[in-house]
């Protein structure tokens, strides 16, 4: 059996990377999201983040950052984004809508927070938190040039 696939985005300035709360939950999230049936992991990655932010990502402003091992049945794919200044969490909204255990329906996540990268274990899952220090040095690497352009 194959795993199934997540496609998401690491937004970051280099210092700082953009989570959301996962509403009734402890833990923080990147925007990310599973693949609709014949979707591009890019495409689902884009959508995710409109879906999930509101924030539009420009595709030519995407790099790959890869596939990554991120739960027993399930690897995430990720795309990175670099800003020269972080989006205001505080804007952000989710349209991702769940009907919770009462039957009213909830954002996905229900509060933004942009931390720092050493911030990244107090905020997420070991399972996110193990792939997010995989690419770190890449991302703060690729941002640090970014900005430099």
């Amino acid at each position: 059996m194959s795993k199934k696939i997540s496609a998401g985005i690491v937004i970051t300035d280099g210092d700082h990377v953009l989570v959301g709360h996962v509403t009734n939950h402890t833990h923080w999230d990147i925007p990310k999201g599973g693949l609709n049936q014949g979707e591009p992991p890019l495409q689902a990655a884009i959508r995710e983040c409109m879906e999930e932010t509101g924030i539009q990502v420009p595709v030519s402003e995407l790099q790959v950052l890869g596939m990554y091992d991120y739960k027993p049945k399930k690897d995430l794919m990720l795309y990175l984004w670099c800003v020269k200044q972080m989006p205001d969490a505080t804007t952000l909204k989710c349209d991702s809508k769940f009907t919770n255990n009462k039957g009213n329906k909830q954002p996905e996540l229900d509060a933004f927070a942009c931390v720092k990268w050493e911030q990244i274990s107090e905020y997420c899952q070991p399972d996110l938190v193990k792939v997010l220090k995989i690419l770190e040095k890449k991302a703060r690497d690729t941002a640090k040039k970014h900005s430099l352009t």
